[in-house]
């Protein structure tokens, strides 16, 4: 090739580099399918309807059939006729076009010529029945519910939609797998717009102190919930595997996307207590540790532990997925002519297993962070029945489970990590644990002659654990959420391991008289 020639072909990819970037996308107030809408901007009404007709009256209008549920957006129940009436989309489609939506939530949309995003730019006149406006978060939320709860019906539906992202109070993107189909912004234009759990508790009794609020922090041990790896599996056997895998998980940006950030990151496997390890081991703990140097992972002498950690902007992974990679390379799993990592000719694929909905938001992220490092890693939904059948036998690569621990954890930590229960059919050592320093640990914790011996060598137990990395940990509350009417009284101490209501609260008559004369005052 001549040297002009490829100036040429440079100077072409540069313009056209230019020119994508340099596309005018305009706000508009309408979208068609094909074409441009029917209507023109600010106009005032549709032709097939009469704006002077008078207001008033009932209509009642015949339906076959029964309902016994008032949720039409799930698969559970039969819907009542009309009820999805109750809430609104972001457009409104017209009945005398062929496909048209104009701005109903959304004020305006935005998109590029090829339709591989779209953006809602919120109507600031849009409101909750409460007065409260319509959010940017609302709108996350709603999609990100209606998917991984919802009618299976959206998952199909949006299939073609990668990411969904509040970039302002008042502006929603919503970024799409492929390019070139027209239809995707249309359709993302007819979700519902529904209220989330805090819209729930922005009440006006909420607003005007009638009903509290209350987050009542509490010492318990939130335990360990985590993504758990089956070590049966040859897959996970080497430990750098497992923390390359726990690098592919953003905990920061799902903890902000789905949860307002309310969890905290699980570090310990007795998290929220005095039981949990920190920091550098030191004193009676790595004495106990030190007693096993060479059997254990050097970190756990020397290092703090800590898990990745992102901004949450969704927009930083990169780092860790170097990280990743090179654990996995020095695990021997190199890109293969598939375009997927491969070991001794073995392609790197799991599967993900769960018996509820509710994680399928958290995971299928982590599942697009596989993929960029070469792992096929699907999600598999089974019923509660079929679930703990396959956990009895261990027939699972991955799932997520809890280990719930105790404020003075002994004889259940050998059904939870010891040896001769990695085989046993039904015990908790779902992970499949034979480590001969962690069966030691056990034993010591379980003969610990006092409260301070106890912590030294759960601390030590804890600390081996998290560096064999045999779960990449989720997330915890260390508090109670707790919302009530204010008429009753507490004490102004609440208990460290509990949240006390019955035992502790008593009803304020004088407290209950302020609520009622506020209740009925017209």
């Amino acid at each position: 090739m001549s040297r002009p020639f490829v100036a040429g072909v440079l100077l072409a990819a540069l313009s056209l580099s230019t020119f994508a970037l340099a596309e005018d996308i305009k706000p508009l107030y309408g979208v068609a399918m094909h074409g441009q809408v029917k209507y023109a901007a600010g106009f005032q009404h549709l032709d097939y309807v009469n704006p002077e007709a008078p207001k008033g009256g009932e209509i009642h209008l015949a339906t076959a059939g029964t309902f016994d549920s008032l949720n039409p957006y799930i698969i559970k129940g039969v819907a009542a006729p009309g009820i999805g009436m109750v809430y609104q989309t972001l457009m409104a489609n017209t009945e005398d076009e062929a496909l048209s939506e104009y701005g109903l939530i959304a004020k305006t949309i935005e998109m590029p010529e090829d339709r591989s995003w779209v953006v809602f730019n919120l109507n600031p006149d849009a409101r909750w029945n409460d007065g409260q406006p319509i959010t940017a978060d609302d709108v996350v939320w709603s999609f990100d519910t209606l998917m991984s709860k919802g009618h299976p019906h959206y998952r199909a539906y949006y299939a073609n939609v990668k990411s969904a992202v509040a970039e302002t109070p008042t502006r929603v993107r919503f970024t799409f797998n492929m390019a070139g189909n027209r239809e995707l912004p249309i359709i993302v234009g007819q979700l519902p717009v529904l209220p989330t759990w805090h819209a729930e508790y922005d009440q006006p009794p909420v607003r005007q102190g009638l009903i509290k609020k209350e987050e009542i922090h509490h010492s318990l041990p939130a335990g360990m919930q985590a993504f758990a790896f089956n070590l049966r599996r040859a897959l996970f056997q080497d430990v750098r595997v497992r923390q390359a895998l726990g690098h592919a998980f953003d905990f920061e940006w799902s903890n902000k996307q789905f949860a307002y950030s309310s969890y905290k990151r699980t570090q310990s496997y007795f998290a929220n207590s005095e039981l949990a390890s920190a920091g550098m081991p030191s004193g009676r703990e790595l004495e106990i540790l030190k007693k096993y140097k060479g059997q254990i992972p050097d970190e756990a002498l020397n290092k703090e532990f800590s898990l990745p950690k992102t901004s949450g902007s969704g927009q930083d992974m990169r780092q860790n997925l170097t990280i990743a990679r090179k654990l996995l390379a020095e695990a021997g799993w190199q890109m293969g002519k598939s375009g997927g990592l491969e070991k001794d000719g073995q392609p790197f694929k799991f599967e993900i297993l769960i018996d509820t909905e509710a994680f399928e938001r958290w995971i299928n992220p982590m599942i697009a962070n596989l993929k960029k490092l070469g792992i096929e890693a699907k999600l598999r939904y089974v019923d509660t029945a079929q679930y703990q059948n396959r956990m009895n036998n261990f027939d699972f690569d991955m799932t997520v489970t809890t280990f719930g621990e105790s404020l003075s954890p002994g004889n259940e930590q050998r059904d939870f990590w010891s040896s001769a229960k990695a085989d046993v059919k039904g015990s908790r050592n779902l992970i499949g644990i034979k480590n001969p320093v962690v069966d030691q640990l056990i034993d010591l914790l379980i003969s610990a002659p006092d409260r301070d011996e106890l912590v030294a060598r759960t601390h030590a137990l804890d600390r081996v654990l998290l560096w064999n990395y045999y779960v990449i940990p989720q997330w915890h509350l260390d508090y109670f959420r707790v919302a009530y009417w204010d008429k009753f009284g507490k004490p102004a101490i609440s208990p460290k391991y509990g949240l006390g209501i019955v035992d502790t609260w008593w009803y304020d008559a004088e407290k209950a008289a302020k609520i009622a004369s506020k209740i009925n005052t017209p």
